[in-house]
């Protein structure tokens, strides 16, 4: 098949936001919504969202398959691997990212996926001054690893002891994640999509964090 599956975790329960957070309206969509628009328009074939049988889909998830993780209790690992397991065997990678991610911008995700195709490490990994953030792109032979994961660390163990590619991009919404509603007040609409009060090129407000 030679193609990268993209996996993106939304089964998390919000416990800092007091909500099931995904599902929260941001603007015309979800946040959830906004996140997988940024998936759209890089010839991803295989797109799989694992979520929780009782979140609302968003219609932004209508092309994806849906895996429903019905032990999510268990931790992010648990919806990794039933991602992974859910991805065609003979796929060649996997991008891996988070439902809350509403500022992440489409050309990030174009960014990696371009980096993937020439990687000699085997992972890709977009960075806002330094600091790394998702989507993470991961060679195929990596699966059985990410079919072992347990917890709720996810990946984050595997990703420390592997060695891989950081591209620089300018889009501080592939790390800052919504995790509570100050994180979800710190957000903007521009244009209909969501920007963390941040200058363009990059620069933290007073109130920004």
């Amino acid at each position: 098949m030679g193609s990268t599956v993209a996996i993106v975790l939304a089964a998390g329960f919000g416990s800092r936001m007091g909500a099931d957070k995904l599902g929260l309206s941001l603007g015309h969509c979800s946040i959830l919504g906004h996140t997988l628009r940024a998936y759209s328009g890089h010839g991803l074939e295989y797109r799989i969202l694992v979520t929780r049988p009782e979140l609302p889909l968003p219609p932004e998830a209508a092309n994806w398959q849906v895996i429903f993780n019905e032990r999510s209790d268990r931790g992010m690992g648990s919806s990794l691997r039933a991602g992974v397991a859910a991805a065609p065997p003979g796929c060649t990678g996997f991008l891996l990212g988070l439902g809350d991610l509403p500022a992440l911008r489409n050309p990030t995700v174009g960014a990696v996926l371009a980096a993937a195709r020439t990687a000699p490490l085997g992972m890709v990994f977009p960075t806002w001054r330094g600091r790394r953030g998702h989507p993470v792109w991961l060679h195929a032979r990596y699966r059985p690893a990410l079919l072992a994961v347990q917890g709720d660390q996810g990946a984050r163990a595997l990703l420390r002891e592997c060695s891989g590619v950081g591209v620089e991009v300018p889009d501080p919404g592939c790390v800052l994640d919504v995790d509570t509603p100050d994180d979800l007040a710190r957000l903007e609409l521009r244009d209909g999509s969501p920007c963390w009060c941040l200058d363009d090129p990059p620069s933290p407000g007073a109130a920004c964090p």
